[in-house]
């Protein structure tokens, strides 16, 4: 019977040993690098874990956490409630607000911030990114100079300090006494709080109405913004109507007065080209004077009507009475017709 034993005990160490050991690298192998999956950085494609109270988490209520660095605030948060997840350190948030600082000078102290509220989110212990989704609504950010941004979700990166959406853009410009509100949708977004600079990625459609009563389109690839002013810019393939007239270019920007805000200057630059049912001309540059209702082109403009040709150093157009003023004109008719 001893002998027995002894012959078993051999066999096992000889060969259920090897066995079980197979099975530890295929759990460090297999099983673990799953587990470390999970615990992945943050991504704007990332889906918010849902969470249900269990032994795994560390639930509280009322959340308010502030992180800072070594000039001022990163952000502050506030969360009706968050769970902490015990097994990666990471924090799920619902009902949140989150203030984002831009760029703090300490000279200058411009305060400039954004406040991005959703339905849920997600902290990343790790890089202290921060994913926020607007669950059945959409995540709002607000400026600090008032524009307001509505998409489906957010990520915070915290070393490039940048806030990011790769979805569809819903943007209000600032209220501003006596014009309407500058109306815009795109798809993605990126701020820069290095510069405090707000792009529009793709596709984008703007509209607003002006003091007296002018209603401004444009159409882009891309626009910019910046959270320090109230200036507009229209990059590529721009193509604006006003009034009458259609404006095409490549570069456009609408500027306010710094007293009352108002858009009081619309320019657009590069390979631009003006057309009414009745006109066209091409020029470098046209200015359109919102307040004084003019447009002026510069740079080589050239006004063609009826095979007829009129250029000069400057053309401008005056909206209320139709009349054209050319500085040093130079025309060329078309012997078969009775000119401009």
């Amino acid at each position: 019977m001893k002998l027995l034993n002894k012959f078993k005990s051999k066999i096992f160490y000889r060969y259920m040993i090897p066995i079980l050991m197979l099975g530890i690298v295929v759990e460090i192998l297999i099983i673990a690098p799953a587990k470390i999956e999970k615990s992945k950085d943050l991504a704007l494609d990332a889906d918010i874990p849902s969470v249900a109270t269990d032994q795994n988490q560390q639930v509280m209520l009322g959340v308010h956490l502030v992180e800072t660095h070594e000039t001022g605030k990163d952000w502050e948060l506030w969360a009706e409630k968050a769970y902490n997840f015990k097994d990666d350190g990471s924090w799920v948030i619902e009902k949140v607000k989150i203030r984002i600082f831009g760029q703090q000078d300490g000279s200058s102290q411009k305060n400039t911030y954004y406040d991005v509220t959703g339905e849920k989110g997600q902290i990343d212990p790790k890089k202290k990114n921060i994913v926020i989704d607007g669950g059945e609504g959409d995540v709002q950010t607000l400026t600090s100079n008032g524009y307001l941004l509505k998409t489906k979700k957010v990520i915070y990166e915290t070393d490039m300090k940048q806030i990011r959406s790769d979805s569809e853009i819903k943007m209000f410009g600032p209220e501003i006494k006596g014009e309407s509100r500058l109306e815009l949708t795109g798809y993605g977004m990126l701020t820069d709080l290095k510069t405090n600079e707000l792009k529009i990625l793709d596709n984008v459609k703007a509209k607003k109405t002006l003091k007296q009563g002018q209603l401004v389109t444009v159409s882009s690839q891309t626009a910019s913004f910046n959270s320090e002013n109230y200036v507009a810019q229209f990059h590529k393939n721009v193509v604006a109507d006003y009034g009458s007239y259609r404006v095409t270019g490549q570069q456009a920007k609408l500027e306010v007065d710094p007293k009352y805000h108002n858009v009081d200057l619309v320019t657009i630059s590069d390979q631009v080209r003006l057309s009414d049912i009745q006109r066209w001309a091409v020029a470098d540059k046209v200015a359109i004077y919102t307040q004084s209702r003019k447009m002026v082109l510069s740079g080589s403009p050239r006004l063609i009507q009826n095979n007829n040709e009129l250029s000069g150093q400057e053309i401008t157009f005056f909206e209320e009475t139709q009349q054209i003023q050319v500085k040093k004109p130079k025309a060329r008719f078309d012997k078969d017709t009775k000119g401009l």
